[in-house]
């Protein structure tokens, strides 16, 4: 499993949990999976020296009539 994988991995579990808890999938929304994808990137880079880290996105989603934003 290289560095690629291991991202993939975090941005699939990070993502299954908040469409657990929000009902929306971040991977159906092109910029809210881009900067998933860059904050899992960082989280994987900061728990090489750490034994946790946060993800913190604000706004991650786009207002809908049917969605509100979302802070997760």
């Amino acid at each position: 499993m290289g560095g690629d994988d291991i991202d993939q991995v975090l941005v699939n579990h990070v993502a299954d949990e908040f469409k657990k808890e929000h009902g929306i999938d971040l991977r159906k929304d092109p910029m809210a999976l881009q900067r998933l994808q860059e904050a899992c990137e960082k989280a994987k880079k900061e728990l090489s020296s750490a034994q946790s880290s946060d993800i913190n996105l604000p706004f991650i989603t786009r207002p809908t009539p049917m969605a509100p934003s979302t802070c997760w």
